[in-house]
């Protein structure tokens, strides 16, 4: 078993000129910023991955379709009066108000890959379809807006490329969302002409109960606002007439790839332009209804366990980059950098330890300690008896010391340390990670998660296989100041005063498919950094509150630097700081 080291100074390494095999050491520990001395045989390597070229043909929304009427006089001209989404290989969704016209009439042709209705530029990517079979959901009544929500059956499969691919269904009834995307060739404003080209308006979800505010009970509304309905505003930007049916959508991450879910159809509004929410039918209640519905149709492939995963890997390889690996992109080829990626599978630094049996974890800082977040000190109401290390060692806890400031349940002093029954038996290269002693953090630090396989794996070319199997992952999250902090609003409750000085606020600013990542945590929040010649695992923060890893909505962590003096107190108990040594030396 290794001996404790303990350390000198670094100045006095530096005044020295003395390499660190050369330094005598004390037999006793007096500062914990000393990791550069105590392991200074000990570094690793970094790596480097390829970069990608891909031809593509770029289609920001490549599931939506025009909904035509063609004139009965001529058999020839066609009005697009609607829009709607392609979500399967033959099924497009709608509005139920969008199955007749003014005149009573069914709509009987589908329009999809065209950006411009009224123009042949970009024809090559357009496919055009007959309707075979329209069903409209069977509670709706033309005379009420309640579910207004319709399938149309087309003709033949839709050919699957970059520019007409289907979109997947949000079956979620929380809307986390800061911004949805509603697009359509409908009017630019009141009493304007549609316009010809694809436009995409950007929205912000708002409560029923404040919607129903501008939309009080009424002959169509004669139940008011309900579950089945979502509101959607902006001060500018808005849906009009010719837009109904359309896609009210959000792009989620998977693959470094970003796939269209279709949150809500175009429903109706007030006058159009006017900064008033418009509605929209909430497609997670109806989403058994729209399986079942396909199924009964001869939709072939789709079964009842559909859900967002298996609909973002089956179409995969059709869907744009992530802007954040993408180095260029023409109309016709993107190329891609896959060290860019946000998430990938990887392995959990070695310092890293689980702590009981529960989603616990925490860090080895020395031979016989683990530092954690107050968290993981205890689970409903039992403290954990043992960690898990080096794959699978265990290791008794002695003793528990929490911050004494914490209490249950709160974001603030969420910290402890755990001492073990004895030293861990580790590895003679092995190296405890370091307390980084700074409180600002000015390079980038990796987080982990575990997530699935199938649906983190970074995806150049080909159809990814379903592979359900989860294991550890590593996050690439970029910091934030508090006011751009985004807390959900799971977690707000534990932090009432807001974020302070100990916490990191950390994540991607897109959201991923459902399920891709879990945060572990009291993990940390690390770095390898150079002392001298040698590289050394640093911790900077231990993960405490967020969801899906910090993507859409950030994590926040637990600054060890915040809580380096009550650290010293528990385990060098009157020592003096390394600070104050060197102002004696001096």
């Amino acid at each position: 078993m290794r001996s404790f080291l303990a350390a000198l100074l670094c100045w006095f390494w530096a005044a020295s000129g003395q390499e660190p095999e050369q330094i005598m050491f004390p037999n006793e520990r007096t500062t914990l910023d000393d990791c550069h001395l105590r392991y200074f045989k000990l570094g690793s390597p970094s790596a480097v991955k390829p970069a990608f070229g891909l031809p593509t043909q770029f289609r920001e929304f490549a599931h939506m379709a025009a909904i035509g009427w063609t004139d009965p006089d001529d058999g020839e001209t066609i009005q697009w009066q609607c829009g709607g989404s392609l979500i399967w290989d033959n099924f497009v969704l709608t509005a139920a108000h969008c199955v007749l016209d003014a005149r009573s009439r069914a709509p009987d042709v589908v329009r999809l890959g065209d950006l411009n209705l009224y123009s042949a530029d970009d024809d090559r990517y357009a496919q055009q379809f007959a309707i075979t079979a329209i069903v409209r959901h069977p509670k709706h009544r033309f005379s009420a807006s309640y579910h207004d929500i319709a399938l149309l059956k087309l003709d033949r499969n839709v050919t699957l490329d970059e520019t007409v691919v289907p979109a997947c269904l949000w079956t979620d009834e929380e809307i986390r969302f800061r911004e949805l995307i509603a697009t359509g060739w409908g009017s630019t404003g009141f009493a304007e002409e549609h316009t010809p080209n694809l436009l995409k308006v950007l929205l912000k979800p708002m409560d029923t109960d404040r919607c129903s505010l501008f939309y009080p009970v009424s002959k169509k509304l004669h139940q008011g606002l309900q579950s089945q309905h979502l509101c959607a505003v902006d001060e500018q930007m808005d849906t009009c007439e010719g837009d109904s049916g359309g896609p009210l959508q959000v792009k989620l991450l998977h693959n470094s790839r970003m796939t269209p879910f279709l949150v809500g159809v175009i429903s109706f509004g007030s006058t159009c332009g006017v900064s008033n929410p418009g509605v929209y039918t909430r497609i997670s209640e109806y989403h058994d209804w729209i399986v079942t519905t396909m199924r009964e149709q001869g939709a072939v492939g789709i079964h009842e366990s559909y859900n967002e995963t298996l609909c973002a890997l089956r179409f995969a390889a059709y869907r744009d980059f992530d802007e954040q690996v993408i180095i260029e992109q023409t109309e016709s080829f993107t190329s891609v950098d896959s060290t860019k990626t946000r998430i990938y599978a990887g392995s959990a630094p070695q310092q890293m330890v689980k702590i009981g049996r529960d989603n616990c974890y925490g860090v080895i800082v020395d031979e016989d300690t683990v530092l954690t977040v107050a968290d993981c000190t205890s689970s409903r109401g039992v403290q954990p008896t043992f960690i898990t290390y080096l794959g699978n060692k265990t290791m008794r806890i002695s003793k528990i010391h929490v911050h004494p400031d914490f209490v249950r349940d709160s974001g603030y002093n969420n910290i402890a340390i755990l001492k073990l029954y004895d030293l861990l038996e580790l590895p003679l290269d092995f190296q405890p990670s370091c307390i980084y002693h700074k409180s600002r953090i000015e390079f980038d630090l990796k987080a982990y998660g575990n997530g699935r396989l199938d649906i983190n794996r970074f995806l150049f070319g080909g159809s990814p296989s379903i592979d359900s199997r989860e294991s550890t992952h590593v996050i690439i999250p970029k910091m934030f100041n508090e006011s751009d902090c985004i807390v959900s609003d799971r977690y707000r409750p534990r932090l009432p005063h807001g974020l302070a000085r100990e916490h990191l606020c950390l994540g991607n600013d897109v959201f991923q498919v459902p399920r891709s990542c879990d945060l572990l945590i009291g993990s940390v929040l690390d770095e390898w950094l150079g002392k001298g010649n040698n590289l050394y695992h640093h911790t900077m923060a231990l993960s405490l509150l967020g969801r899906d890893c910090g993507f859409g909505e950030h994590l926040i962590a637990t600054k060890v630097a915040s809580h380096v003096d009550w650290m010293r107190s528990v385990l060098l108990p009157g020592q003096v700081d390394s600070n104050n040594w060197k102002r004696l030396a001096e």
